[in-house]
Parts: structure tokens; C-alpha cells; sequence
């Protein structure tokens, strides 16, 4: 039969193991969510930029002539 310090030990492992499991499924989370991010920021960008240089030009001496 195992002493209290073994059990302990094991108990120890486990849940160092746990904790660095955890840690790794958040980092993949996180940067899941930041490129997620990075997407969004570039397709409002180019929606942006196609409003841009569709828009007509405004005539602003029309009533000159």
C-alpha cells in the first residue's frame, strides 16, 4: 500500500497535468479569437475602401458656367 506522500504526489501530478492542458486550450482559443479579429478588421477595411472609390465624384462647380 502507497504512504499519504505518494498520493500526494500523484494528486500533484494530475493536476499540474490538468493545468497545463487548460493552459494550452485557452492559448488556442485566444489566438483563434484575435485572428478572428484581424479578419473583421480587414474586411471593414476594404468595405471601406470600395465605398471609397465607388462613390461619384461630386460636382461642385456645376452651377458655374
Amino acid at each position: 500500500m502507497r504512504d499519504s506522500g505518494g498520493v500526494l504526489d500523484s494528486i500533484s501530478l494530475v493536476l499540474a497535468l490538468i493545468l497545463f492542458r487548460a493552459k494550452i486550450v485557452e492559448s488556442l482559443l485566444q489566438r483563434q479569437w484575435y485572428l478572428g479579429g484581424q479578419q473583421i478588421g480587414i474586411r471593414v477595411r476594404v468595405a471601406l475602401m470600395i465605398l471609397d472609390y465607388t462613390k461619384p465624384p461630386s460636382i461642385k462647380n456645376a452651377g458655374s458656367n
